[in-house]
């Protein structure tokens, strides 16, 4: 049979588990579920819900913390200029033929 590849939340569970120095079965009495809950979480089998994790971090007497990081992409994008309300009302005239549009 083959292994599924633990998933980016299998580690940071098993290492508070670990830190607190409990079992899967602890963990799972603590959290009111069974130790086949906890392995197949920590196996990467299962994906948490958000509920799932705080009870966890309970459990373990840890905290969950959850981030947003960067993303270089939606950056960039916002580092472009955005149109101004007064910019969209102004044509757009061309440099060139802004001295002749002032002139006529």
């Amino acid at each position: 049979m083959m292994r599924s590849p633990r998933s980016s939340h299998s580690l940071p569970l098993i290492k508070a588990r670990a830190d607190a120095g409990m079992t899967q079965g602890q963990v799972a009495a603590a959290m009111g579920t069974t130790q086949a809950a906890i392995a197949r979480l920590e196996s990467g089998r299962l994906k948490p819900t958000t509920r799932t994790l705080e009870q966890f971090a309970k459990a373990t007497r840890t905290r969950l913390r959850i981030s947003f990081e960067p993303d270089k992409a939606a950056a960039d994008r916002r580092a472009r200029p955005r149109p101004t309300a007064m910019s969209l009302l102004r044509p757009q005239i061309p440099a060139n033929q802004a001295e002749n549009f002032m002139t006529q």
